[in-house]
């Protein structure tokens, strides 16, 4: 099992918001409400304090590594230091990452991070000035993310689009048609991509 195919972790809320207030000295003596986000491998939940304050809580899948989580959070503080993207970056709260037990005693790592009010991008009307400035945050970050250096950072990942080759060992699992998407696809990373990366 890995973290691709394992179920997040399953939550109590009210054990959760016990938690969070024993662990967290900026929770003590305060009304928490907790309503729970979209998530993939993991848990999120919008933390609201005394109705006012919002915060993240980030709950890890228990196959989430650490030290990714600790690049993680090293990104996000040195992005809030760059003024030309720092209002599109959250905030990392905790000092550090701490660990909670869910419903099946699996230990998850877990973090808080700011709240940034908004509407998804899903949700939102598709239009040039969106997808204009949607382009230019995404060419802004890559730019300042190419100098950002954490070992973490430096790991295989095969969902990478830079790094595509490995697919070349299993293309002959795939046939006729189905193969052909593939082989184009590959094809069309080794013409576009690598040529211009050499």
């Amino acid at each position: 099992m890995s973290i691709f195919t394992s179920h997040p972790p399953i939550i109590n809320k009210n054990k959760l918001i016990k938690w969070l207030i024993a662990n967290y000295n900026f929770l003590y003596k305060k009304k928490i409400s907790l309503k729970e986000l979209n998530s993939e491998r993991d848990k999120n939940f919008l933390i609201a304090i005394n109705n006012k304050s919002k915060f993240v809580i980030k709950i890890s899948n228990k196959f989430e590594s650490k030290k990714f989580l600790e690049l993680q959070d090293y990104v996000i503080k040195s992005l809030n230091k760059k003024s030309s993207i720092k209002k599109i970056i959250p905030k990392v709260i905790h000092r550090k990452i701490k660990t909670f037990i869910d419903e099946i005693n699996s230990p998850c790592f877990v973090r808080i991070l700011s709240y940034i009010e908004g509407k998804m991008y899903a949700d939102s009307k598709n239009t040039i000035d969106l997808e204009c400035s949607l382009g230019s945050y995404a060419g802004i970050l890559s730019k300042e993310l190419q100098n950002l250096g954490h070992e973490a950072a430096f790991r295989k990942f095969e969902w990478d689009p830079s790094s595509l080759d490995w697919i070349k060992n299993h293309i002959n699992l795939f046939k006729s048609n189905r193969k052909k998407i593939i082989q184009n696809n590959l094809n069309e990373y080794i013409y576009f991509v690598k040529k211009n990366k050499s």
